[in-house]
């Protein structure tokens, strides 16, 4: 098996324990009882967020390993660090999608420049990441708390430019009509914390995307079927990647 398949595999199997367990990195928490808050995963040399699939897959590991660091970086980083993976321990595989690359070019006065191109097919880059309590030598982080008031506001304007229409009853069942093209959730006084709250209204948003108007996806679909499994899945990511990217907590759960 390849590296490619191994990756995409191995994440697959990942999310579908969780989802057995009632557990995934994405649950709303409308209704849970305990939680744990995780960071986004990052690497500390470029400072960047590991985004889309690669921050899901090590958020998952991160929970399973019990990491309470999220910091990731390849072994490479790690030593021009001064860092030393621990002896046993092993990485794992995270994927990057190239679609330019500087090339050499003739311009109009024939003079050789580098230019940005568009490349014809992608190009697939793998490397191998380890968290940082995989090594040592590692200094403490600083951490900062994060400005959750900040993020409500983005995740608040989020619900507000989409231009969906939301209504508020009592004790309903969060959902969205698609023969009313409405999203209808919970009183906010129901929820435990307006974290939940937006994780359970970013959800919905995601399955509001689907409308014949908008991304026309099959929305219709029975319960227990393999469309209306696909469709729950595309929402609860949908409300896992913007909550990470917005920065209100990820909400964890134990089931």
């Amino acid at each position: 098996m390849s590296k490619a398949s191994d990756y995409r595999q191995e994440l697959t199997n990942e999310i579908i324990e969780l989802l057995e367990k009632g557990t995934a990195p994405w649950q709303s928490g409308w209704q849970f009882n305990d939680s744990r808050v995780f960071d986004r995963p990052y690497n500390p040399n470029s400072e960047k967020a590991y985004r889309g699939m690669n921050s899901l897959y090590l958020s998952i590991v991160s929970h399973k390993k019990g990491y309470t660091e999220h910091r990731w970086c390849t072994f490479k980083q790690a030593n021009d660090k001064g860092w030393r993976i621990k002896a046993g321990e092993h990485g794992k595989i995270v994927e990057f999608w190239k679609f330019t690359e500087k090339r050499e070019i003739i311009d109009k006065d024939g003079s050789k420049v580098m230019e940005e191109v568009s490349l014809a097919r992608p190009m697939i880059i793998r490397s191998v990441v380890f968290d940082v309590e995989q090594m040592t030598g590692v200094p403490p982080l600083e951490k900062n708390t994060p400005n959750l008031w900040e993020a409500k506001s983005r995740a608040e304007k989020i619900l507000e430019n989409s231009g969906a229409s939301i209504e508020h009853r009592a004790n309903i069942t969060p959902h969205y009509n698609v023969l009313d093209d409405k999203i209808f959730l919970p009183e906010k006084t129901q929820y435990k914390n307006a974290e939940s709250y937006y994780a359970t209204a970013l959800h919905e948003l995601g399955h509001w995307t689907g409308a014949e108007s908008r991304l026309n996806r099959s929305i219709l679909n029975g319960f227990g079927t393999e469309d209306y499994a696909k469709e729950e899945l595309r929402a609860e990511l949908a409300s896992y990647f913007m909550a990470t990217e917005i920065g209100i907590p990820n909400i964890l759960t134990d089931g």
